[in-house]
């Protein structure tokens, strides 16, 4: 099977719509083109293609890179190693995806999955996920127990900006995208 996770198609659907094109992850082969040509433009200024939020944390602190497009996770990371970094998020030219936790319905004890999920789901849970993550939570729950103001900094007192994310989704041409990715890379 295929792996189709958004990882790292989240950038080109990032340079599409930095592009302007307002439908990230319908994009024709003239999109791709277009995608491609900004994305080896701005190749040589690209020190390297990282593969954890970890190993680009260990890039900005070692100053092999000043600027970079990331995840919360890494601000997190640096933040908490007392590294002077800051994050921007472009207005209504976001990505992003949600992950989940299910149940198989061959699982030997759902019962414990299912208190699993109970557990994460409540504030404690919540409030340990983004303690770790930098991820906005996924419960009020959680934007409880992390108070109004880290809730605020998480974007969790106002859900209006959810509806500026472009949330990842398949994209029906994805061979393509995987080799303007590898192309783009090498």
């Amino acid at each position: 099977m295929q792996d189709k996770s958004p990882f790292p198609m989240m950038t080109i659907a990032d340079v599409a719509l930095w592009l302007g094109k307002d439908d990230p992850y319908n994009l024709t082969d003239s999109d791709l083109a277009e995608v491609k040509e900004k994305l080896l433009e701005l190749r040589p200024h690209i020190r390297k293609f990282w593969t954890t939020a970890g190993e680009l944390a260990n890039l900005f602190q070692s100053g092999e890179v000043v600027l970079a497009h990331a995840w919360p996770l890494t601000y997190t990371q640096l933040s908490e190693a007392e590294f002077p970094v800051g994050s921007v998020s472009p207005r209504g030219k976001l990505t992003g995806w949600t992950d989940s936790w299910m149940i198989s319905k061959n699982s030997r004890n759902a019962d414990a999955a299912y208190q699993w999920i109970d557990y994460i789901l409540s504030g404690d849970g919540q409030k340990g996920v983004m303690d770790v993550t930098g991820y906005s939570g996924a419960t009020t729950l959680g934007a409880e127990a992390i108070g109004s103001d880290r809730a605020k900094e998480l974007y969790m007192d106002d859900l209006s900006l959810h509806s500026q994310i472009n949330m990842w989704q398949s994209v029906k041409n994805y061979d393509q995208w995987v080799e303007l990715w590898n192309e783009i890379r090498s």
